[in-house]
């Protein structure tokens, strides 16, 4: 999930949560889940996330570009990306929801 604000970091800024995990398949069936409802965002995230941000609900915070990896950091600040849309981000060490 993600949405923009202006706090005074610059032009941009992000607010987003995320779900890091190992292979596309188990996030596209995570994202399956929280989509149709059988979970919240933050609950899968605590229950399968294995970054550091899993006991926040996958909270991120707030972020400019260039705080991110590249392939987040994109998907982020692409006006195509609609807000608080779950996308599948695939950076070179794991799958971001």
């Amino acid at each position: 999930m993600m949405g923009f604000a202006d706090w005074g970091k610059g032009d941009k800024v992000a607010t987003a949560s995320h779900i890091l995990l190992r292979e596309r398949s188990e996030a596209l069936r995570i994202k399956a889940l929280v989509e149709g409802g059988e979970v919240s965002f933050v609950e899968a995230a605590r229950r399968w996330s294995t970054c550091g941000s899993a006991p926040d609900g996958g909270s991120l915070g707030s972020f400019v570009p260039g705080e991110m990896v590249p392939e987040f950091d994109a998907y982020c600040f692409d006006p195509a990306s609609a807000l608080e849309a779950i996308g599948v981000v695939e950076p070179e060490f794991g799958m971001h929801l």
